[in-house]
């Protein structure tokens, strides 16, 4: 999962909080397509938790960008 300061670089590069959020967003599809094709229930039970984790994320980011001054 990215860190604090891995988020800083991407907004200091450019990057608004609603772009990171769909970024994550789409992680987290990509974790949810990923535990439909797993081969194991702990395989997938791993991959929704990522999903969740970076649906976290994106909720946390939107409400950052929601705060931040224009």
């Amino acid at each position: 999962m990215p860190s604090m300061h891995s988020e800083r670089r991407a907004c200091a590069a450019g990057y608004s909080s609603m772009e990171t959020s769909t970024e994550y967003q789409r992680f987290a599809q990509e974790c949810r397509r990923l535990a439909r094709e797993a081969k194991t229930e702990r395989h997938r039970q791993i991959m929704e938790e990522m999903a969740r984790a970076w649906d976290g994320l994106a909720k946390e980011a939107d409400r950052e960008g929601a705060h931040a001054s224009p």
